[in-house]
């Protein structure tokens, strides 16, 4: 029941030019809307803050957290998350968010196969798109890399209980 600062996560991969970090967030909220806003005010310090004071106590978790086997490959990752290494220079910052909201038109297919061309479902993602990129403009994240994952739920707050539930943790009921 504890609230926690930082990013719900922290991953990194080592890239053709350098080293991308990627701050991931997590929002479940049955309104699209704010789950979405929610999630990129999260992200957004982390990315846009040019001196990376935002980041700094996470970059420096990742640093000394590397869950990596190989000790070369650790020591040359290690070398980004250092400011007086000409490395820190080649850190690039990125953002995986996963949104769930509700959807009350919850289509009920089968498989993959029961989606047709004029489905509603493409008419879904079209206006998810269009709304994630203005909240995106909103928060000048346009030069930034950020994988976004929609996920709609057919009620949120019930699959929270079931989840919490599974888990063993209490619930607000």
């Amino acid at each position: 029941m504890m609230h926690y600062h930082g990013a719900d996560g922290v991953h990194a991969k080592l890239t053709d030019t350098g080293l991308a970090v990627y701050w991931g967030e997590s929002k479940i909220y049955s309104d699209r809307a704010t789950a979405v806003a929610e999630c990129l005010n999260s992200v957004a310090p982390f990315l846009t803050d040019p001196n990376r004071k935002t980041a700094s106590r996470d970059l420096g978790l990742v640093r000394d957290n590397l869950d990596v086997e190989q000790k070369a490959l650790k020591d040359k990752m290690v070398r980004f998350f250092i400011k007086k290494n000409p490395e820190w220079n080649k850190l690039e910052l990125r953002a995986t968010c996963l949104v769930g909201f509700d959807l009350d038109e919850y289509p009920n297919y089968v498989d993959g196969d029961d989606i047709r061309e004029d489905d509603q479902i493409h008419d879904f993602i079209n206006d998810w798109s269009e709304h994630v990129g203005k909240h995106i403009s909103k928060n000048n994240l346009e030069t930034f890399e950020i994988d976004f994952f929609l996920l709609p739920f057919t009620n949120v707050d019930d699959f929270r209980t079931q989840t919490l539930t599974a888990l063993g943790a209490p619930t607000n009921d």
